[in-house]
């Protein structure tokens, strides 16, 4: 078989899992060990996360939350690269399901969850972080 040079062709591909964090502005959000794994696989400059991660105890958790990555989203062209994708939430203390919000910032290394209400985001999604809390992640980018 011959190698080809071709600008098309596939020279980067990679899939593995990694322990994954979620922190907020103040306090500390700690994971279950056994739901702390995130899955992904990068292909060219696309990687898709999935997984299941929950929530073992919480220290007065406060600000936004952000749920680490292992690649940092890329740096496109009038924020081109900014993303979002299916962060759903579940078992917050009064805040609904529906009412998160994520997004991908370039150049940084994690999800952000907001709470989300008809004036924006706002960054008060950590304050509904309990114990038994439960985040379920699709989320693809750009490196």
């Amino acid at each position: 078989a011959t190698l080809s040079t071709n600008a098309n062709t596939l020279d980067d591909y990679e899939e593995g899992d990694y322990d994954a964090t979620v922190t907020c502005g103040n306090g500390t959000i700690t994971l279950e060990g056994a739901y702390e794994k995130l899955q992904y696989v990068k292909i060219g400059r696309m990687v898709n996360v999935t997984g299941f991660l929950i929530v073992n105890a919480v220290s007065s958790p406060d600000g936004f939350v952000k749920i680490s990555l292992p690649f940092a989203i890329g740096d496109g062209t009038d924020a081109s690269s900014s993303s979002s994708g299916a962060v759903q939430v579940h078992n917050a203390n009064a805040i609904l399901s529906r009412d998160f919000v994520n997004l991908g910032v370039e150049g940084e290394s994690v999800i952000r969850v907001y709470v989300g209400d008809a004036s924006g985001v706002q960054a008060d999604a950590a304050d509904g972080i309990i114990a038994s809390t439960q985040f379920y992640i699709g989320f693809t980018y750009q490196v």
